[in-house]
């Protein structure tokens, strides 16, 4: 296992964590994307979790934030051996979080929700930078892995989000995803969970409100 960061610190931790926890193949890497120092068809399984939103950070300003994730992805398809996949977790584009004022990852509110060449205007003018850490909807981040040469992409949402999930639904079983929400739902104190317990029941709310989840969990495969 290699694990690279671009932050010396957290890799000094991770070397101390895993002597400790006696993880002999464990081997952390100092490294800032998109530099990777390894070879074609080395891996079985790379994970990006809470990383690819950020990858375009590491690009000259004039490269397009989604060029810049794309060419990643295609970098850890080269990476990949036949039949490998990668892991991604991220933040849903349309979280409904964003719809009520939550931070976007650009420091600002409601960015993830403009349309591209607004999100990076306002960054612009408040920040004095464009707009470099794109999100997407489910079918927008299928697009883009798929575009990278990848398949088989299936979706999961983790609850309550993909750093800590304390449950993982495939996105396209629906009675799961219905069962999980009427018993987190389940006794709710506040008008609007009282109001959504009771949507919940109503059929296709939740084929709906899954649209609107924090984050995704997605897997992707190289053929061969």
């Amino acid at each position: 296992v290699f694990s690279q960061d671009a932050t010396a610190e957290r890799v000094e931790f991770l070397k101390h964590w895993s002597a400790r926890q006696d993880c002999a193949g464990v081997h952390p890497v100092v490294c800032r994307a998109p530099r990777l120092p390894y070879a074609d068809e080395s891996f079985d399984l790379v994970v990006m979790n809470g990383f690819l939103e950020w990858v375009a950070c590491a690009y000259p300003e004039n490269v397009n934030p989604r060029a810049a994730q794309l060419a990643f992805l295609k970098t850890a398809h080269r990476l990949l051996k036949p039949g490998g996949y990668i892991y991604v977790g991220i933040e849903n584009r349309l979280a409904n979080q964003y719809f009520r004022g939550s931070l976007d990852h650009s420091g600002l509110k409601y960015t993830s929700l403009m349309p591209r060449f607004l999100a990076d205007a306002v960054c612009r003018r408040r920040k004095g930078q464009g707009y470099r850490e794109y999100t997407y909807t489910r079918r927008g981040y299928e697009r883009l892995v798929r575009s990278a040469g990848f398949s088989s992409p299936r979706f999961f949402v983790p609850i309550p989000s993909y750093n800590m999930p304390e449950t993982i639904v495939p996105f396209e079983d629906m009675p799961a995803y219905m069962r999980y929400a009427r018993r987190t739902q389940g006794g709710a104190q506040s008008g609007v969970k009282r109001l959504l317990s009771r949507l919940i029941a109503v059929p296709g709310f939740t084929r709906v409100y899954r649209m609107f989840v924090f984050s995704y969990l997605f897997t992707a495969r190289k053929n061969g």
